[in-house]
Parts: C-alpha cells; sequence; structure tokens
C-alpha cells in the first residue's frame, strides 16, 4: 500500500511539474541607483571565474581605467548570449563586493554592445542603442533613487520635478521603458 501510494506521488509530481523558471529579473530604475560602478568599456583579458576590463566612459562612480570584474553565474534562467571575448565591448552596472566587482542581476547588469552599437540581451525586449541607453542611465541617475535592499521592497524617491521627470521620459526612449509602472509622488 505504501509503495502504490509513493508511486502514485512520483508519477503525479512528475506529470505536473513541468520545470518552468524564470529569472527575478530587476529594473533598471532599480540597478542603476544601486550600482556603485557604471562603466562602458571592453574586455582586456579572461581568466576563469573573472576578467579585465579596459574602462573607457564611467557613467557612474569612479575607479583605475581597469578593473577586474567577477564573471556572473549563468543558469538555465539567464543565459549570456555571446561567449565572452577580448575586445568585447560592454556596459556593466557594478556592485562592489569584499573589494571585488560583481555584476547586478546577472545578464541585466552585462549590456553586450555589438559592431552596430545596438545592446544584445538574453529572451528580453530590445534595448535602445548604446548612446540612447547611457543617456538614458545618466538621466536615471539624476532624477530618481531607490531606497531599501537591493532584493527588497523599498521605495523611489524622485530628485526631478514632475515635469521634469515627464520631459526625460518623453526625450529618452530607454528613460521612457525603464520608468514605466513608476507612479511620481
Amino acid at each position: 500500500m505504501i509503495m502504490r501510494i509513493l508511486i502514485t506521488l512520483l508519477l503525479f509530481t512528475s506529470l505536473t511539474n513541468n520545470n518552468e523558471f524564470s529569472k527575478h529579473t530587476l529594473p533598471y530604475s532599480i540597478v542603476t541607483s544601486k550600482a556603485d560602478l557604471i562603466v562602458e568599456g571592453q574586455i582586456d583579458e579572461i581568466n576563469n571565474e573573472k576578467y579585465q576590463f579596459k574602462i573607457s566612459d564611467f557613467i557612474k562612480g569612479k575607479d583605475d581605467d581597469t578593473i577586474i570584474v567577477n564573471k556572473w553565474k549563468q543558469w538555465m534562467c539567464d543565459t549570456r548570449p555571446l561567449k565572452y571575448k577580448t575586445g568585447q565591448k560592454l556596459i556593466l552596472f557594478l556592485k562592489k563586493v569584499k573589494g571585488k566587482y560583481k555584476v547586478i542581476n546577472g545578464s541585466t547588469g552585462e549590456l553586450i554592445i555589438n559592431d552596430n552599437d545596438g545592446i544584445v540581451r538574453y529572451k528580453y525586449n530590445a534595448l535602445p542603442n548604446r548612446l540612447v541607453v547611457k543617456e538614458g542611465i545618466k538621466m536615471l541617475i539624476k532624477s530618481i533613487k531607490y531606497k531599501g535592499k537591493i532584493y527588497s521592497n523599498g521605495k523611489f524617491k524622485f530628485l526631478v520635478s514632475q515635469s521634469e521627470y515627464e520631459k526625460y521620459r518623453n526625450k529618452n526612449a530607454f528613460y521612457y521603458k525603464v520608468t514605466r509602472g513608476l507612479k511620481y509622488d
């Protein structure tokens, strides 16, 4: 009798489990606010679990022109669309943890720039080109601060007037896209 119950339970769970998982994707309004360093540059050298990154533009924060970045752990719901390679151009959203830079939220915090200045992403809606994205990030830095821990239910604080916020939304496609659903208060 116990064996029948166990077999029935096993069959039931195997037939009803569809193994669909999804990544908890953080919005760029949070990622931008919580990043210690946002930079554009290219991979200079690749090692096992990290890469050397030559910075061409500091968007938020300052550090040496070359930094070491820990690779983020890929899994079935968040894989890197292209292999790491030297010369690859990226925009990185980084958090400094114990003196080392870590990409925030996997593929969300590591934007691969292709030869046409487009952004290559895994499974997500397309983003505007590199220049529009960088301008939108700078607008986010000036206009919105996220209060709370990175994976918690925090609150947004607006650093500009409502008219300035609306002006940014109308001016930049990336800013508009990443602030949808935010209510000015």
